[in-house]
C-alpha cells in the first residue's frame, strides 16, 4: 500500500523503510551478542521508532495546517504534556536502578527465571556476608 501511494507522498515509505531497515539485523535472523544473554531484545526497537516519530510528527504538522490550527501554541502545549508524562514515568522507572541489588531484585520479579540476575544477586550477597530476602513489591521513586 505504501508504495503504491509514493507518488502522492513517500514519506510514510521511507518511514516504514527506516523502521524495517533499523530493526531487521536484531529480528533474531542473525546472530548478535546480545542474545548469548536473552532470546529478546526489544530496547533495539528505540531507535528503530526513529522513523516513525518522525513520520508521526509530520503527520500532525500537515494534519495542524490542514485544520488551520496555529500548530505553535497547540504545539507548545502537546509537547509540554509529552514531556511531563515521560518525565513521570522515567521518575518512577529509574528507581530500579539505584543500585545493583534493587536492578537484579525487579529483574528477578520480571523474570524469575533469569541466571544472571541470580548470579549476580549471590555476588553481592557473598561478598556482603548477608543471604537473601524477599523480593521487596514496593517502589519508590528516585531521589
Amino acid at each position: 500500500m505504501l508504495w503504491l501511494i509514493r507518488h502522492r507522498s513517500r514519506a510514510p515509505l521511507s518511514g516504514f523503510l527506516f523502521f524495517a531497515g533499523t530493526l531487521f539485523p536484531v529480528l533474531g535472523f542473525f546472530n548478535v551478542y546480545p542474545f548469548l544473554f536473552s532470546f529478546v531484545a526489544d530496547h533495539f526497537q528505540y531507535l528503530a521508532s526513529l522513523g516513525v516519530i518522525t513520520l508521526a510528527s509530520a503527520g500532525a504538522t500537515l494534519l495542524f495546517r490542514r485544520l488551520r490550527i496555529q500548530p505553535g501554541s497547540v504545539g507548545v502545549v502537546l509537547c509540554l504534556a509529552l514531556l511531563a508524562t515521560l518525565g513521570t514515568l522515567t521518575w518512577w522507572q529509574c528507581g530500579m536502578y539505584a543500585n545493583a541489588e534493587t536492578l537484579y531484585r525487579a529483574t528477578l520479579k520480571q523474570n524469575p527465571d533469569s541466571w544472571m540476575a541470580h548470579n549476580n544477586l549471590g555476588i553481592i550477597f557473598a561478598n556482603s556476608n548477608r543471604s537473601g530476602r524477599p523480593l521487596n513489591s514496593t517502589r519508590r521513586p528516585c531521589g
